[in-house]
């Protein structure tokens, strides 16, 4: 798509609006996976009160993967959930729309056991693999294949949860996974000789963005709420980018997991930055990134066809608040 369309796509997203209803309810339900990605602006934000500060009363779900959240949110128990890239095709399908990046995820990982023979994706040609479906180990797994000449009949597929599926690679039941931190980072740590054989960084040229969902009874009856939220999200995402420890050892607290895994995760993302994120948008690059996402998902199966932007993205209010927060930094203290 030439970057002119993209631009004017953009604009299109942005400037769409949300419901002008009473902004008055401050009781919010988040979704996150205990992970530095889809934990660390709850952690972040919770360790300094900046939701509190905000005046919002998050009651804070922990899930597993992002699937498993925009059902949540589809059934009207989330407010508010994040998705890896991977998983934005429920977005595309209807579920909450799309209301900000949260970071750029290099974190996913095609495993094999040290005692399983396999050395290459080409060796896992009739071999069982296990992934979850319809999120990052399922995009993942494809992507791996297909950068072999291979597609998902040529192995033996079996849908699993993450902690599952780090429970059978550990055992023995299964010889290969694709699961994303911290669940890789668990295998990696407790399986010395794990033959890694792709990780999201072969692939640079296609960036699996993390992304805030806000749902639609959130955007059309309380924006101001969201609004707030994600006021803290973008200085949360300035906080995280620049202090590693500091949000590994936040993340651990909130999510009460251990940081091991969450350390090897951390060093493995890029934590784009707020005035990054704000060009991402202003050129277009988030909408192309999005797109490649559901490319992808298209041939997954997922998804039936590619959506326009404009269907399931309100980054407005993103925008502003990204907007505000730089303009800040940039006055006299």
């Amino acid at each position: 798509m030439a970057a002119s369309v993209l631009v004017a796509g953009l604009a299109l997203v942005v400037g769409t609006g949300v419901g002008a209803g009473a902004a008055t309810a401050t009781q919010l339900t988040v979704g996150y996976i205990p992970a530095t990605t889809a934990g660390g602006i709850p952690a972040i934000g919770d360790k300094f009160g900046w939701f509190k500060k905000e005046g919002l009363d998050i009651k804070w779900a922990p899930f597993t993967s992002g699937p498993a959240q925009a059902a949540a949110m589809a059934g009207g128990s989330l407010d508010i959930s994040y998705l890896g890239g991977p998983a934005i095709w429920t977005s595309v399908k209807g579920i909450g729309k799309i209301v900000g990046l949260s970071d750029l995820s290099y974190d996913i990982f095609l495993l094999a056991r040290p005692d399983s023979g396999i050395k290459s994706v080409r060796d896992l040609k009739g071999q069982r693999v296990g992934f979850s479906q319809g999120n990052a180990s399922h995009m993942f797994l494809l992507m791996s294949l297909e950068s072999a000449g291979m597609s998902f009949s040529d192995v033996k597929t079996t849908a699993m949860d993450p902690p599952t599926a780090v429970s059978a690679f550990l055992s023995g039941a299964v010889p290969a996974v694709s699961v994303f931190a911290p669940f890789a980072g668990t295998i990696l740590e407790k399986e010395p000789g794990t033959v890694v054989l792709k990780q999201s960084r072969n692939f640079a040229n296609t960036p699996l963005p993390g992304v805030l969902v806000a749902s639609d009874k959130l955007l059309e009856e309380n924006p101001g709420a969201l609004k707030k939220f994600l006021r803290v999200a973008v200085k949360a995402t300035e906080y995280r980018a620049r202090h590693r420890s500091d949000t590994v050892n936040a993340v651990a607290r909130f999510a009460k997991v251990p940081r091991g895994p969450l350390f090897k995760q951390y060093d493995l993302e890029y934590w784009i930055r707020p005035a990054a994120i704000l060009r991402s948008y202003q050129t277009g690059k988030f909408v192309a990134w999005v797109r490649k996402m559901q490319e992808l998902q298209v041939r997954m199966g997922v998804l039936s066809e590619i959506q326009p932007a404009s269907t399931f993205m309100r980054l407005g209010l993103h925008t502003a608040a990204l907007k505000e927060y730089l303009a800040a930094q940039k006055k006299p203290k």
